[in-house]
């Protein structure tokens, strides 16, 4: 029986996704520091917020009464859309080596995608509850459930209008 084309490669970005959903398990904030510095960092320039960092808390806003912790990290969010982002781009990556060189390099594209989709889930988050003056947890998570959904619904259709352009030059090519 002869497997489909690409089946090595999906089963590798979705063994290296469940490793790392089983990792991020076991993280801690220090663990996660290198998504939730460069949102620190955003989230303190637009709201010209400083932020002390605590190791077993992450980084706390004083003046904005938030903490920007583990949860906040979109540690989820960017495995989704590492694995949307790698597997839709698989008919696009005509040689194994493509392939290969394509994981670190959808990885990297989603790790940005995912610093401005988070930093805009926050910003928004903390608008909605300064101009509401509500403080609600579900009210919170409903909000980045839209705003996660929308963009990965988003990044999906992105990627297939770019990956259409492309084969059809390709083809055109041929």
């Amino acid at each position: 029986m002869k497997l489909p084309k690409n089946t090595t490669y999906y089963l590798m970005a979705f063994v290296l996704f469940v490793l790392l959903k089983f990792l991020y398990a076991s993280a801690n904030t220090n663990d996660l520091y290198f998504l939730l510095n460069p949102l620190n960092t955003v989230i303190g320039f637009v709201l010209d917020s400083s932020s002390i960092y605590y190791s077993d808390i992450g980084f706390f806003h004083k003046t904005l009464k938030i903490t920007i912790d583990k949860s906040c990290s979109g540690f989820n969010f960017l495995l989704l859309s590492f694995l949307i982002t790698y597997c839709s781009s698989l008919k696009v990556f005509k040689s194994n080596v493509l392939k290969i060189i394509g994981l670190p390099i959808t990885f990297i594209v989603s790790y940005i995608f995912t610093l401005m989709v988070n930093a805009s889930r926050i910003l928004s988050a903390i608008f909605i509850e300064k101009q509401t003056n509500l403080n609600y947890s579900w009210l919170h998570e409903a909000e980045g459930i839209f705003i996660y959904v929308s963009f990965l619904i988003l990044l999906y259709f992105v990627i297939n209008h770019i990956q259409r352009n492309i084969l059809k030059h390709h083809e055109k090519l041929t």
